[in-house]
């Protein structure tokens, strides 16, 4: 199942497209958007805090966030 990884952006030096196309492949169920300086993304991935690292240096991390989905399957089953 991967990690939910989602990532919020300011001052962003490229693209949303330059972006996605930087993280597409870590994973899958990808999602980047931009608007007046501001990225935020989201990917399933089994390597969050590699992409993380490469996704903030394109501005500055306001905000991420990363969930085990096996875990929360699990939870779910239970």
């Amino acid at each position: 199942f991967g990690f939910c990884t989602e990532f919020l952006l300011s001052d962003a030096t490229v693209s949303a497209a330059e972006i996605q196309e930087q993280v597409k492949g870590y994973g899958d169920s990808l999602l980047v958007v931009g608007a007046e300086g501001f990225i935020k993304g989201h990917i399933h991935t089994e390597e969050p805090e590699q992409l993380l690292a490469l996704v903030a240096r394109y501005g500055k991390m306001v905000r991420s966030k990363v969930e085990d989905m096996s875990e929360q399957h699990q939870e779910i089953l239970a």
